[in-house]
This record gives structure tokens, sequence and C-alpha cells, in this order.
């Protein structure tokens, strides 16, 4: 409980990004967050990243298909985004921001493994939906390492939440619940 209060409530924040080695608990952590924190006004998109997933189109066509599956009617076009010239432009991505502001309720997009992802376009892009996003979005990132996105600002308005391997790893007392329990 100490941690999926951590990752906080819809409104809370934008950002939330879970930095760990393998095997620390990432995942579990999203997993169990997820089950706590069901509310009938917001809907989860998980996307699971792999090293194929490091190319922009398949990166944001994962993503779209991600919140369509949850949003049928999800009409943001990822062709759009193929349009000679447009692709590297992150304006391209304003209808996917408008169609998201305009969902009936609150989005969480959870980007789970994105280690794998190196592609400059793919940070340019997520930095852009970052600074842009609406109030209905909140966005988890889980990763071996820091993301390559510019976290600043965000850290000093509050925005942004950071759980390392520090606030991963159990407390005594939890150990020993965990153990006896």
């Amino acid at each position: 409980s100490r941690l999926t209060s951590l990752i906080g409530k819809p409104g809370d924040r934008k950002l939330t990004i879970i930095t760990a080695p393998a095997g620390y608990g990432k995942t579990t952590l999203l997993g169990e967050w997820l089950a706590v924190s069901s509310a009938h006004n917001q809907r989860t998109a998980w996307v699971s990243l792999d090293l194929f997933d490091n190319s922009p189109f398949r990166f944001w066509f994962y993503l779209v298909a991600a919140i369509r599956n949850i949003f049928p009617t999800f009409k943001f076009r990822i062709d759009s985004l193929l349009s000679p010239g447009t692709f590297y432009k992150v304006t391209g991505l304003d209808p996917l921001i408008n169609e998201i502001n305009a969902l009936p309720f609150y989005l969480n997009i959870i980007l789970d493994d994105f280690h794998v992802l190196k592609d400059p376009a793919i940070m340019e892009g997520l930095s852009y939906l970052i600074e842009y996003q609406p109030k209905n979005l909140h966005i988890i990132i889980a990763s071996r390492v820091r993301p390559d996105i510019p976290l600043a600002r965000l850290r000093t308005q509050g925005r942004l939440v950071e759980i390392d391997t520090d606030e991963l790893a159990f407390s005594f007392d939890e150990a020993c619940s965990y153990l006896n329990d």
C-alpha cells in the first residue's frame, strides 16, 4: 500500500517513473496498483514494450492500439503520423492529444519495459505528449534506466513521481509481514 499510494489517484500527477534493475518488482507493483486503484471514472492502457518496438511507427501504433482496446471508438489515425515530413514534427501528435482530452474517462497509460526504447524520435514525441498532455492523462513509465526525457520542470511543479530501488525495497516490517503471511 505504501508504493501503490505513491503512484497516486487520477488527476494527482502527470508522470510516474519507476526505475530499477530487473527483478525489483516494477511490473508487479503496477499490477497491484491497478488492482487497488480501479475506479469507475478511469481506464488503463498497458503497453509492454520489447526490442522490436524501438521504431516510432510501431511505438505509436501500439500505444494507440492499447487506447483503442479500452475505447473502441477512439478515432486517432496512426497513418496521420506517416505523412511525408509529418512524423518527425511532434505537432503531428496534437490530434492524439486532443482526442485523449475529449475522452469521457481519466486515462492511465503504462509503458512497461521502457528501457528497450532508444530512438530519439520516440523520446521527442513522448516529451511533447508529456508537455502538452491533457488533465485526464497520467503516463506511467517502468524502466531499468531513467528515460531520456526532460523531467526537471515536472519535478519542480510537483507533477512527477519517481520511484526507484530505495522505494521498491521492503522495509524490515514489510519483509517480516511478507515472510510471515
